[in-house]
């Protein structure tokens, strides 16, 4: 699904899609993903998940791969202050409006769920959607996680479902997917995009 700019028509659009996700099939075969280091990234607030870094998700080689809008989606000198994702200089920032999509990736059901660090600059509305590719190639979105208002300094966010949203995705299946942000008002960054890679216990 392209990003279309106008943030009236991104929700819009990202609403059909969510009507018309539950009857499309993602590429799925009986393969593995492939298997990441991890690290237990969020033990300081409780969450001892083990959890490895999404590529390109700490943004220190710049944002290739990645899909962004427009000039208020942009690189700046910033680090998540925890070094959730490893120590570096740089973070994502998302100004008004603004949309910017990860590079594509596997999950199978191993991949519940994905974190990441926010840090918010001003009142804002960061919204989060899993897409999935579909056997003709065509995005679609799974769902979207709850609006992000965060407090000033970095914070994590909840664990939001991954591959749990993708439709028809079981064992023995993968899919291919990726994170796309939409923020509407005011300006967030957001580091260390990490996916956890094991179902909790």
């Amino acid at each position: 699904m392209p990003l279309r700019k106008g943030p009236h028509r991104w929700i819009a659009t990202a609403g059909v899609a969510l009507i018309a996700a539950a009857a499309a099939a993602p590429v799925a075969d009986a393969a593995s993903c492939p298997v990441q280091p991890t690290t237990k990234a969020f033990a300081a607030w409780g969450d001892t998940g083990d959890y490895s870094l999404l590529a390109g998700g700490g943004f220190e080689p710049g944002t290739s791969g990645w899909q962004l809008n427009s000039a208020q989606a942009r690189l700046v000198t910033d680090q998540d202050s925890f070094n959730v994702g490893g120590k570096g200089t740089r973070a994502l920032e998302l100004g008004a409006p603004a949309s910017a999509a990860s590079p594509a990736f596997c999950v199978d059901t191993t991949n519940p769920h994905f974190k990441f660090m926010v840090k918010t600059l001003k009142a804002t509305t960061l919204t989060t959607f899993i897409q999935y590719q579909r056997a003709d190639g065509s995005w679609a979105n799974a769902m979207s996680t709850q609006a992000k208002r965060g407090a000033s300094g970095w914070q994590p966010t909840d664990p939001n479902p991954l591959s749990t949203s993708v439709p028809g995705l079981v064992a023995g299946k993968t899919a291919n997917v990726r994170l796309w942000w939409i923020n509407t008002g005011g300006t967030s960054r957001i580091d260390s995009v990490m996916v956890d890679p094991y179902r909790r216990r």
